[in-house]
């Protein structure tokens, strides 16, 4: 005969995929289940408060769900530039697929430089020196030349202009 904790944990992991090893958790799915729905295990499995709970156990061993019904998530839309993106959505750092063929907000165009960065190209003598830790104190003792030799870069950069524009004048309101 199997208890009410080896028959919960059984359960879920027939129906929502997540093996609970943690006997506390299983005790306290089971404890809820006779308060709140008269020992009623399959409801009380199924019910959003203890789903929320499985799937907190789920995220938070690295497991993942199945079975569980779809989560309304929020869409975002950003108009910036004359064009209509959507801003990018995440579910526990995962990021969910846009909708409706709207670009996202964090996409790049292929082939469009992303942004301002400093580029050091570097033959067999300079790669010495990188190594040996010269090239790293020649950027560090020229910071000015680096700031510049960035908004430089920002500045040149056509589909950036308002981030060219909140650089060069903070507060700016850009339409």
């Amino acid at each position: 005969m199997k208890g009410a904790v080896e028959k919960a944990k059984d359960k879920i992991k027939a129906l929502y995929g997540v093996d609970i090893s943690d006997k506390g958790v299983l005790q306290q799915i089971v404890d809820m289940a006779k308060s709140g729905f008269g020992g009623n295990l399959d409801m009380a499995i199924r019910s959003p408060q203890i789903r929320d709970l499985i799937q907190l156990y789920a995220m938070s061993t690295g497991q993942k769900t199945t079975g569980m019904p779809g989560a309304v998530t929020p869409l975002s839309l950003v108009e910036t530039g004359g064009s209509l993106f959507q801003s990018p959505q995440y579910n526990n750092g995962t990021p969910l697929p846009g909708l409706g063929g709207l670009p996202g907000l964090d996409k790049i165009g292929g082939g469009t430089p992303s942004g301002g960065g400093l580029v050091i190209q570097l033959d067999g003598p300079a790669t010495t020196a990188l190594l040996q830790g010269q090239a790293v104190q020649a950027i560090v003792d020229n910071p000015r030349l680096v700031q510049n030799a960035t908004m430089a870069a920002t500045k040149s950069n056509a589909n950036r202009r308002e981030l060219t524009s909140l650089q060069l004048s903070p507060g700016t309101i850009v339409s």
